[in-house]
C-alpha cells in the first residue's frame, strides 16, 4: 500500500490469509491503515520478501489486530518480525487472545531511529519461534523493551 488510507474488516471465521508484500496490515509511502479480523483460529503466512502483518516502513502507518481467543498461527518464516517500524514508520500489532504459535526470523515489536513500533499479545499460552540466533527470549508474560522505541508484551 502507497500513499493512501486501507482498512480491511472480517468479523467472523477460520481465515487463511497468505501474502508476499505489503498486506495483511502493512503500510508503506506515507500511508495509513488497518486489518481487523475479529473472531476465528486464523493462520497468516507470508512468502516475502518482506514488509507483511502489522509492519509500517517509510511513514507509513498500521495497526493489525486479531480480536477474539481463537488459536491462531503466525507462520512468518522467511520474514524478519511482527509489529515492526522501519524508516520513520509507526507499527502495531495486537492479538487478544488464544494459544497462538509465532514463527519469525528475528523477533517482535522492532524499531530503530525514529519509529514507533509494538507487538502485544493480551492473553492465551503462546509459542514462540525464532529461526536465527537472537539474545532475546520472547515468552509468555514477559514485557521486553526493545532499542528504539520497539516494545514486546506477552501478557
Amino acid at each position: 500500500m502507497g500513499e493512501g488510507i486501507d482498512t480491511f474488516l472480517d468479523l467472523d471465521g477460520d481465515d487463511e490469509n497468505q501474502a508476499a508484500r505489503y498486506s495483511q496490515g502493512a503500510f508503506a509511502h506515507y500511508s495509513v491503515g488497518m486489518q481487523l479480523n475479529y473472531q476465528g483460529n486464523d493462520q497468516y503466512r507470508f512468502s516475502g520478501p518482506y514488509y507483511t502483518k502489522g509492519v509500517s516502513w517509510d511513514h507509513g502507518v498500521s495497526l493489525a489486530i486479531d480480536g477474539g481467543t481463537g488459536d491462531d498461527l503466525y507462520a512468518f518464516d522467511v520474514f524478519t518480525g511482527l509489529g515492526k517500524a522501519n524508516h520513520m514508520g509507526w507499527a502495531i500489532l495486537v492479538d487478544e487472545g488464544g494459544q497462538n504459535r509465532y514463527t519469525t526470523q528475528s523477533g517482535f515489536g522492532e524499531a530503530a531511529e525514529e519509529r514507533l513500533a509494538g507487538f502485544f499479545d493480551l492473553a492465551g499460552s503462546d509459542t514462540y519461534s525464532i529461526l536465527t540466533a537472537t539474545p532475546v527470549q520472547f515468552s509468555n508474560d514477559n514485557m521486553i523493551p526493545r532499542s528504539s522505541g520497539g516494545l514486546f508484551v506477552d501478557r
